[in-house]
Parts: structure tokens; C-alpha cells; sequence
């Protein structure tokens, strides 16, 4: 293993465990598997400590491309029921403050 800008590096592998591998998560229909993306992404966040009024302008910025492609098929309502629901809160802030 050698060092090249401040990663390590080695040969790629068949069996490699740190290989990417994709599952699709058994749901209905498009909203309920964006509704469980969505609900990932805000308990990720949570986790590491981001108020809701914060995740909730991840969801509204085009950098993040997920969360904002969610935002953008179904909207501001449903991401802060979301927020409101994981936080177990009555109204979620707008952030513009923060």
C-alpha cells in the first residue's frame, strides 16, 4: 500500500467488502421510496446534530442533490412533516435566521 495525496491506495480486488453495492428497498410506489430516502437523510443529519431548521435548507439547496430532488417532487409540506415527525416537534423553523 502506497500513500498519494494523503490517501492510501492498493490494488482493486474481486472480493473486495468496500465494494459498492446497490439494494433497493421493497416499497409501492416513487413517493414511499423517496419518503424513506428522506426520512434516512433527516435522521443522518439529526444524528450528527443539525437542528431541523437546518436539514430543512438542505432539503430547499440544490447542492444537496437528493434531498433537494425530493423537495422538489413533493414539496416543502411533506419534508417538514418529516422533520416535525423524527423530531417529534409541532412546527419546524424556517432557518433564514440561522
Amino acid at each position: 500500500m502506497t500513500m498519494e495525496e494523503g490517501f492510501p491506495l492498493k490494488e482493486f480486488e474481486a472480493d473486495d467488502p468496500f465494494a459498492f453495492v446497490a439494494v433497493r428497498y421493497p416499497v409501492d410506489s416513487e413517493r414511499d421510496q423517496d419518503l424513506e430516502m428522506a426520512r434516512c437523510f433527516i435522521e443522518e443529519y439529526a444524528l450528527m446534530g443539525w437542528p431541523g431548521s437546518q436539514i430543512r435548507l438542505l432539503f430547499k439547496s440544490p447542492l444537496y442533490v437528493g434531498p433537494h430532488a425530493i423537495y422538489t417532487r413533493w414539496g416543502l409540506a411533506v419534508v417538514d412533516e418529516l422533520i416535525r415527525e423524527i423530531f417529534r416537534v409541532e412546527e419546524v423553523a424556517d432557518g433564514a435566521g440561522s
